[in-house]
């Protein structure tokens, strides 16, 4: 009956002590809420009942186990102040084992701190959350250590070191703790304990409040540079894309896709504004305009956790990116299994509530390095090139991005089979994407988030091949234009082809109507969620423009298409324009004569209108002023081509 009762009691005085610890944790989370994103804290508090969980039921057996070690000790030394003894020591050896191993992670511990000193919060919380979700519980090897150093400890319970304990067990057997019998200790520690779990589903409530726990999770991919034509579901035959190629047979795809500007930076605020270049208010000196709403901000006011990850330095948080985002990471030209690695991280920590999470790939894009786009072994020899003996992307001096140039510039011609090679190249960028975009959808997979998630694969802009005897993507064609974009929306049918034209403006109105969310009335492109189920789109005129932002090495121009004609206006003087029959010529390779074409001047003058509606607006923003991107990053962006 003794050792029920000790063992009763040892599991009691588990259940409050670990009962009390998650009051505390639970407090701490409270408090850091006040200072740190809003989100992170939440995500904590959604999983407190595993927490609270794993470490009292930790607590409660190692509460047994010293129960245990107390009635043998009783049992075999037969003095009670030899059992204390024995218990004591181990007690401290516990205590002794927890501090260094906190101790041993003492160098992640002031990593996180010098984090959130230097006003990195978010990064710092989110890794200190993934450390402590990874955490928690009371490890097999700290056990072991506990049982073997209480032996030890046993074997010298005959020593007078045991003796300057008795004093201690003598004041304890008047205190109040002692003379509580063990009925009542349980009766307290399940009061705690409901107590405590009060507040869990608390936290639980608030954590869960504004968000529906069924709404879908949404995922939007921006591969940079990668266009349309150079993909296998978009009819390349030399494109191995295969995990892209699989996915848009599954997904509703669009098939003709411009974008409103080919440049990285106006391109992606586009897409997550659902705003012409104009009305952004965004130059090299001056960020999104505060009075705009973005993408990630309506789904964080739905209630949706929000997170980032982009990897060039027109995504940086300076220009407003970060906009609506909880947590934002802009890692300047990470490769896609980096970006991966930090966005596994994010997902696994919400992955039990709705989250929208915005993936941008920078690996396809033109690289200053040793080859004019660069991808890791074997993809490069996938299409012979890359291999000792064949071009290396270099004519003398100039190699890689210069070469792209030079070669842009009309400075340098290349062979047929020197063309050849830089394609390859490219498309090895895109298959070595490809892969990592596979490790993405596997990831999903394994956390039992594939099936239910909204996916949206699209692109900023294309890039030229010499079609136009261009490289790079600083011209209006459609090879540089035309992008990608596949959705796929739980519970739709698979497979449908969408041939209406549409544009990269409509993608967040889009997006929002799909996870059943309101579109703001400042959105400008259109909702083109029914074409999802079979619902048709209004044909309407579409419209870019190039070089918005003084100072890029961008061609400026302006472009309407409406009804199978495309009309490519040069800014000032710089070249004629240039009208094509986009139904008979789809690559744009022989222009008509637009004096002669008698819809050309209806075409320019609703050009024109766009233009005063729409990019004048840009006139509210002054370009004047310091640029935002330090001297670093400038000269990254000029290596690039983007900067003169």
């Amino acid at each position: 009956m003794k050792l029920l009762q000790r063992i009763l009691a040892g599991a009691a005085i588990g259940l409050a002590t670990g009962a009390a610890g998650g009051a505390f944790v639970s407090a701490v989370y409270v408090v850091r809420s006040a200072y740190i994103e809003r989100g992170l804290m939440l995500a904590a508090a959604y999983e407190w009942n595993r927490f609270l969980f794993r470490t009292t039921l930790s607590v409660v057996l190692m509460g047994i186990f010293y129960a245990l070690v107390f009635h043998i000790a009783r049992k075999i030394a037969r003095r009670k102040e030899t059992a204390q003894a024995v218990t004591a020591s181990l007690v401290l050896i516990q205590i002794f084992s927890t501090l260094f191993y906190l101790r041993s992670h003492g160098a992640i511990i002031e990593h996180f701190l010098s984090r959130f000193r230097t006003g990195d919060k978010a990064e710092a919380a989110l890794q200190a959350r993934i450390f402590a979700d990874s955490q928690g519980g009371w490890s097999i090897v700290t056990i072991l250590l506990v049982i073997a150093g209480g032996l030890i400890l046993y074997l010298l319970l005959t020593t007078p070191a045991t003796l300057l304990l008795r004093p201690l067990f003598r004041r304890l057997n008047r205190s109040a703790i002692t003379r509580w019998r063990w009925r009542k200790i349980v009766v307290a520690a399940a009061l705690c304990s409901i107590a405590v779990l009060g507040l869990s589903l608390a936290m639980q409530a608030v954590a869960a409040r504004g968000s529906d726990p069924s709404a879908p999770r949404v995922v939007l991919i921006s591969l940079d540079t990668v266009g349309a034509e150079y993909l296998g579901a978009y009819g390349d035959p030399q494109a191995r894309t295969p995990v892209l190629d699989q996915f848009m047979k599954r997904a509703a795809l669009f098939s003709d896709v411009s974008v409103a500007e080919p440049f990285t930076l106006t391109s992606h605020i586009t897409m997550l504004t659902s705003l012409y270049p104009g009305a952004q208010g965004v130059n090299l000196t001056q960020g999104l305009r505060l009075d705009r709403i973005t993408l990630a901000e309506v789904f964080r006011n739905q209630g949706y956790e929000t997170g980032g990850f982009s990897t060039s330095s027109w995504l940086d948080p300076i220009f407003g990116f970060d906009q609506g985002f909880a947590y934002y990471s802009n890692t300047v030209r990470a490769t896609a299994d980096e970006v991966n690695r930090d966005a596994f991280r994010w997902i696994q920590l919400f992955r039990r509530r709705p989250f929208f999470v915005f993936l941008h790939y920078y690996d396809a894009h033109s690289d200053p390095g040793r080859w004019p786009y660069d991808a890791p072994d074997p993809y490069p020899a996938l299409f012979e090139v890359g291999l000792p003996g064949t071009f290396d992307g270099c004519r003398g001096a100039d190699c890689a991005t210069w070469l792209l140039l030079k070669v842009d510039q009309g400075l340098v011609s290349l062979t047929p089979a020197e063309t050849a090679s830089i394609r390859g190249f490219y498309y090895a960028s895109i298959a070595w994407l490809d892969a990592q975009i596979g490790q993405l959808f596997r990831k999903l997979a394994e956390l039992d988030l594939w099936e239910e998630a909204i996916i949206v694969i699209t692109a900023d802009h294309g890039e030229q091949m010499l079609q136009h005897g261009g490289t790079m993507h600083d011209h209006l064609y459609q090879e540089v234009l035309r992008v990608p974009l596949a959705i796929r929306v739980p519970a739709v049918a698979a497979g449908r082809i969408i041939s209406a034209p549409v544009q990269s403006i409509d993608l967040a109105p889009t997006l929002l109507s799909a996870a059943g969310l309101p579109v703001p009335a400042d959105f400008q492109g259109r909702d083109l969620a029914p074409s999802l189920t079979g619902g048709a789109i209004e044909v309407a005129p579409r419209f870019s423009v190039s070089s918005s932002l003084p100072g890029t090495m961008l061609i400026p121009g302006y472009v309407i298409e409406h009804s199978g004609r495309k009309l490519i206006v040069r800014a000032g003087n710089d070249g004629p324009e240039q009208l094509y029959d986009t139904i008979n010529d789809p690559g744009e390779m022989n222009p008509l004569n637009s004096d002669a074409a008698p819809e050309t001047a209806q075409l320019r003058e609703t050009l024109q209108t766009w233009i005063e509606d729409n990019l004048l607006d840009a006139n509210e923003s002054s370009s004047d002023g310091a640029p935002l991107l330090d001297q670093a990053a400038q000269e990254e962006l000029r290596a690039l081509g983007y900067l003169n």
